[in-house]
């Protein structure tokens, strides 16, 4: 005598989205959906960055009526590099070009030629946390390129002169050098942007942070144009 039938398995419901979809895993949205041309487009942007930087050094120095050249330097001791170069020596409040003529804009248009290409980095990542608050879940290779050689710079720049391993060219080192600033308080200003920066962008959320940030960046423009 057969028995009774066996119980069939319980169906599974289609229509309920759990059964087709597993949670999705936390993580890093910026490293989601990285290919080829995502990483091309980031070194892309950082190399457009640095591109800016040297290009505001550039223009500052033909703005002051003066043609600069572009010299090996060597970052850390060790690191070989290259940079815009005013050429410019200043003494006693006073600067002559390599040519042995006067450069009539002194110590502080010499020091704003230097500090240029910080002061545009700075200006650049305001333009792209403000513009794309939260930059870190979208898809911007390009920018977020630029954002990382920016804020990167500015730490090494920031450290290196705090350390004082910033060779006597460097942006920092020749700022102080030549209108006798306090040591290491634009470099304290510098590093403390970038820092601020980086919050912006892991933290989008904080309300008060662009503000500071801006802040910030206008105490350092402040600073360098005082001295």
């Amino acid at each position: 005598m057969a028995g009774p039938p066996a119980a069939s398995p319980p169906a599974t419901d289609l229509s309920t989205p759990t059964a087709l979809v597993s949670p999705a895993p936390e993580g890093w949205p910026e490293f989601t959906g990285v290919t080829f041309g995502s990483v091309a487009l980031t070194a892309a942007g950082f190399v457009s960055a640095f591109a800016v930087h040297e290009a505001c050094h550039l223009v500052t120095n033909l703005s002051m009526a003066n043609v600069p050249t572009l010299e090996p330097v060597r970052f850390a001791g060790a690191i070989p590099f290259f940079a815009v170069s005013p050429n410019v020596q200043c003494r006693d409040g006073s600067c002559t070009k390599r040519s042995g003529e006067p450069f009539w804009p002194g110590p502080r248009g010499y020091g704003f030629i230097v500090t240029s290409g910080i002061l545009c980095q700075e200006i650049t990542d305001e333009i792209i946390l403000t513009e794309h608050p939260r930059i870190r879940q979208e898809s911007e290779p390009f920018l977020k390129g630029m954002l990382l050689f920016n804020t990167a710079t500015s730490l090494a720049y920031g450290i290196a002169n705090l350390t004082g391993i910033e060779p006597p060219e460097g942006d920092l080192r020749g700022f102080e050098q030549a209108t006798g600033s306090p040591r290491g308080v634009l470099a304290a200003l510098v590093l403390g942007t970038a820092a601020l920066d980086i919050a912006r962008y892991f933290l989008p959320d904080a309300t008060w942070l662009p503000w500071v940030s801006r802040g910030s960046k206008a105490v350092t423009l402040g600073f360098v144009i005082a001295y």
